[in-house]
């Protein structure tokens, strides 16, 4: 099953604490982590982990930590192309808490000014087709550029996680929109007001996850809550990620949004019982029927 994913990657320094941490003082982790992050490289990661061929185009280029990605995502058969290779860049950090006693995570990240417009794309990435495309809408400028170049696919699916600045600029071209409670474009106060803007540009399939509760499917004027599976939640990062990665290949393998969005709710869940990104990818792959 393959899937491109187009945007963001990041390196995630992650501590467990007991409780989120009062101001000014100091605490000690019971637990810590250090891995590649962001949406589309979570995404990524849970592609090819389910067994499917997953292409992550990233922007990456000359800097300290080069190798440390590199070797992080081809481990687990990603297949990567930096737009930007050889170029000298800043890497994404990203400091992330997560407090025990809620699993909730707190999100601390620096992006350095993108300087660069040279996005260099090889020739292999437009002469093979690809069942799906995931956008995270970080790099907006990456993806028209491949758009304009009559980028093979069957469906784009965006994620959105939040409203990013120009991300009305490429909706013409989704096909499917899987949101977040939290994702509002502009002039947007609630999710009717989400689903009427985001078919406004004939998105007529629109996701839209809400933590623990029921995923809402919006199918042109149908709605379906589609119930899924809690778990006793250790740590929350990375899961609405995994959800958007389980859910295109899920996608691929059976063209059924319901089916997919329940395995897809089931994969986000599971690793919402272990902490950090990297853990549940071993304990929890023998219980995923696939």
């Amino acid at each position: 099953m393959s899937g491109l994913y187009v945007g963001l990657n990041t390196i995630d320094l992650q501590f467990l604490v007991a409780s989120y941490p009062l101001e000014n003082s100091k605490v000690k982790a019971s637990n810590n982590a250090i891995a590649t992050g962001g949406p589309a490289t979570n995404a990524a990661l849970v592609h090819s982990w389910l067994g499917g061929e997953a292409v992550l185009c990233s922007p990456i280029g000359e800097h300290a930590m080069k190798e440390f990605i590199w070797q992080d995502l081809t481990q687990y058969n990603i297949h990567v192309i930096d737009p930007v290779y050889g170029q000298k860049c800043d890497p994404v950090f990203a400091s992330i808490i997560t407090a025990q006693d809620t699993a909730h995570r707190t999100i601390y990240s620096y992006h350095p000014a993108f300087k660069s417009t040279r996005f260099h794309l090889p020739e292999n990435l437009f002469s093979r087709h690809y069942q799906s495309v995931l956008t995270d809408g970080f790099y907006l400028p990456l993806l028209k550029q491949m758009l304009n170049n009559k980028l093979s696919y069957e469906k784009l699916i965006l994620d959105g996680g939040s409203w990013k600045e120009g991300m009305e600029e490429i909706l013409d071209y989704v096909d499917i929109a899987i949101c977040s409670n939290h994702f509002y474009p502009p002039g947007c106060n609630d999710t009717n007001e989400v689903i009427r803007y985001l078919q406004s540009f004939k998105i007529n399939q629109v996701i839209i996850t809400r933590g623990d509760e029921p995923v809402l499917w919006h199918s042109g004027s149908q709605l379906t809550e589609i119930e899924i599976h809690k778990v006793n939640a250790v740590d929350t990062l990375g899961a609405g990620d995994f959800f958007h990665g389980a859910f295109c290949y899920f996608y691929n393998e059976t063209n059924q949004i319901d089916l997919s969005v329940t395995k897809a709710a089931e994969i986000a869940a599971l690793s919402c019982k272990h902490f950090g990104t990297r853990e549940w990818l071993v304990e929890e792959i023998s219980r995923i029927n696939i």
